[in-house]
């Protein structure tokens, strides 16, 4: 029995269709790979700064980027293999890795978050999020290796059924939304006793935030071809998260910070 996948593949091979030719598609992977190389950069950057500092906050800001370009890395050779190899099998297997990855960089946002806001409670919040984290994985990982009908290739993108989508989001939106939302209330706690200090926290939660949204419309079922212009929040997510790390001259006077 074929697949909609395997259908509309052979169509498209029939008409000569490449992702090359279409801009949007094209505009897409280009996304991701500024997305990557600002990953790549940003977790050299880390991994150096926890070689220096030794900090468990910043290690696991490191690991959070570190997983994350490999989760995108996956999710380039995903991309290609369903739209250009029209190979189900490398795809499924690329999409699978890119989903554990990707939520291990969710879950060290997360402990990054609690390291830097609440570190006397990082223990047992880690272990609700990694939970969490592991049915978000596990189901889509499940429904991958059961394919169609549970989950099958619609324009070149997964799509799982409508009951999957309702677990996936039941689980995603409180791990994701997580550490943004810390650093927001954190902020604003903040405000009083020290701006800069609350100032520099919006701005991470901000960049959290970006990422968030990202992540959020690219298993979004119902976006289709519409999800991709939304890549670009990764983009964003990496410039403001790299700038309120390193903390450039400028970003400093900006907020009025003083060491």
């Amino acid at each position: 029995m074929f697949s909609l996948y395997e259908f509309e593949f052979l169509g498209n091979r029939l008409a000569e269709y490449s992702i090359l030719k279409n801009p949007l598609e094209l505009f897409g992977l280009g996304i991701i790979i500024v997305a990557m190389i600002i990953v790549a950069f940003l977790a050299y950057q880390m991994f150096n700064s926890y070689r220096e500092t030794k900090m468990a906050a910043t290690l696991y800001w490191a690991l959070a980027f570190g997983f994350l370009l490999i989760a995108v890395i996956f999710l380039i050779i995903e991309k290609v293999s369903y739209s250009t190899l029209g190979n189900r099998s490398l795809g499924d297997t690329m999409a699978i890795f890119a989903l554990i990855f990707s939520g291990a960089a969710i879950v060290c946002f997360d402990i990054f978050s609690f390291h830097t806001t609440y570190p006397d409670r990082v223990k047992i919040l880690t272990v609700i999020v990694s939970l969490i984290a592991a049915i978000y994985v596990g189901i889509l990982v499940y429904s991958i290796i059961l394919s169609y009908p549970h989950a099958d290739v619609v324009n070149y993108e997964l799509v799982y059924e409508p009951k999957t989508y309702i677990i996936v989001y039941c689980t995603l939106l409180p791990i994701i939304l997580i550490a943004p939302s810390i650093f927001f209330y954190y902020s604003s706690k903040m405000r009083d006793n020290n701006p800069p200090n609350s100032i520099r926290a919006r701005w991470m939660g901000i960049g959290l935030l970006f990422f968030a949204i990202g992540y959020i419309t690219e298993v979004a079922p119902f976006l289709g071809e519409l999800a991709i212009p939304f890549r670009i929040f990764f983009v964003l997510a990496g410039i403001t998260l790299w700038i309120c790390f390193r903390m450039p001259e400028w970003f400093k006077s900006k907020i009025g910070w003083t060491e």
